[in-house]
């Protein structure tokens, strides 16, 4: 597996979480306060941990690209020549596109993503809960919810990496600058992922069924513990353990190229 692969796949598993959050969350949840803008100051900036090959930046550079504002019919028309399949196309956004995928993976981590950046339409099925037997209010996390990623988990694992590999070193850059000015602006995008990665492939396994309550409209686990968790701690929950270690096993073999540096 190439190091190009890393932005397509790391993109599959964010939709992921996504396709939980946008359809199982309040559409009126409050936007995350914007970042305020910082005193100038002077920055001892680390040099990146996972720094992208000397040769795919030659590469690049050989290769034009648009302005990061200017770059949605690029970047979507080499997205969409990856994907197995034309229905792919329709699960995504194609509007500010580099920039809901920057803010979605780095948001993975954190209690919640952004309702106006998600990179991913609304699905029309829902959410199942099980009533538990003699306990009022109680609910079990049905088994019916995990097919509803199989679409997604198919296209991650379908992905052509040969063809994936040009697309991450022509695109790196503006995905870097839109990391730099939405994000961290002394970060390094490929270690921010690396760092999502391993927050991912630390979720715990948890016992099933699952119990769910309902304080009010939304779902939650009745175990406070796993109600603290990130978005994407408790989408891979959510998703049942199966589809979680599929996606393991994506991410393990995302991390490999991402830590690789030749």
């Amino acid at each position: 597996m190439k190091r190009g692969a890393a932005v397509v796949a790391g993109l599959a598993v964010a939709a992921m979480a996504g396709y939980w959050y946008w359809t199982t969350q309040r559409a009126d949840e409050p936007e995350p306060a914007a970042i305020p803008a910082a005193a100038t100051e002077l920055v001892t900036v680390p040099p990146p941990k996972f720094p992208l090959a000397p040769e795919d930046q030659a590469q690049a550079a050989r290769e034009p690209l648009p302005a990061l504002g200017d770059s949605d019919a690029a970047f979507g028309v080499a997205l969409e020549s990856v994907l197995p399949s034309a229905t792919g196309r329709d699960f995504f956004l194609w509007d500010n596109v580099i920039r809901r995928w920057v803010v979605t993976i780095d948001a993975l981590p954190k209690a919640s993503i952004s309702q106006r950046l998600r990179p991913v339409t609304r699905f029309n099925d829902s959410f199942v809960a099980d009533p538990v037997a003699d306990q009022a209010e109680q609910y079990t996390l049905s088994t019916s919810n995990y097919t509803r990623y199989e679409p997604l988990l198919a296209l991650a694992e379908q992905i052509d990496l040969d063809a994936a590999v040009n697309i991450y070193r022509q695109f790196y850059p503006l995905l870097q600058q839109s990391y730099t000015e939405a994000i961290d602006p002394h970060g390094y995008f490929n270690d921010r992922l690396v760092a999502v990665i391993d927050h991912l492939l630390a979720t715990r396994e948890v016992t099933e069924p699952v119990l769910l309550v309902r304080p009010s409209v939304m779902y939650q686990f009745a175990d406070p513990a796993l109600e603290s968790l990130s978005v994407g701690e408790k989408t891979l929950i959510r998703m049942g353990p199966t589809n979680a270690e599929r996606v393991k096993t994506l991410l393990r073999r995302l991390r490999a190229v991402l830590t690789t540096t030749s």
